[in-house]
């Protein structure tokens, strides 16, 4: 175990060489971390508000690693991403947005998982939900996940912004999450 990881939970190393994400625009994010923020302050610690494509890395990413994957990035067209309605997943009391389109988030992510530079046994493709998580921790029944979303209905939280870019984001030492590297999608 490396000094950076001590404390660390299990859950938390398994993310040690980071993920690839869709990092939302600045003001997007920010309206999202506020909610966040409020019903989450734990989720909130550990990172900002985005959309996960990947499963975490399994080891330090090299000069072909990075090759590899920004020829996948510039293979792929901007997009628009529209996000909202809050919902609850089925087995699990977390109140998330839901992302759209599914279908290129779930093509982008088959295709990362596709390299193998990931953590073995991903989920398979349709368990992948793309969502940005508004509260993981902050709630802790199903009934209280149902009243968050019904609370967060009411305020009408859904908007859309191109996605041109996938981030890497990995943790430091106090396990907080900001961008090492982002990779430009094929320009139009």
């Amino acid at each position: 175990m490396s000094l950076k990881m001590e404390g660390w939970a299990n859950w938390q190393k398994r993310l040690e060489f980071g993920i690839f994400v869709i990092w939302p625009p600045d003001e997007i994010r920010m309206e999202i971390n506020k909610l966040r923020e409020e019903y989450d302050p734990v989720s909130q610690s550990y990172c900002e508000a985005h959309i996960t494509l990947s499963t975490p890395l399994k080891k330090e990413l090299n000069s072909a690693d990075w090759s590899q994957l920004a020829d996948i990035c510039r293979r792929v067209e901007p997009f628009e991403i529209k996000y909202g309605p809050p919902k609850v997943f089925e087995l699990k009391p977390v109140v998330y947005l839901a992302v759209f389109p599914e279908s290129e988030l779930k093509e982008l992510y088959v295709t990362f998982l596709d390299i193998c530079l990931f953590c073995d046994e991903p989920p398979p493709p349709f368990d992948f939900v793309p969502h940005m998580t508004i509260s993981e921790f902050g709630v802790k029944t199903d009934e209280e996940a149902k009243k968050l979303k019904n609370r967060l209905e009411k305020i009408s939280i859904s908007g859309c912004f191109i996605c041109d870019s996938v981030a890497f984001i990995k943790p430091d030492e106090n396990f907080h999450f900001s961008i090492h590297k982002t990779l430009p999608l094929m320009t139009p």
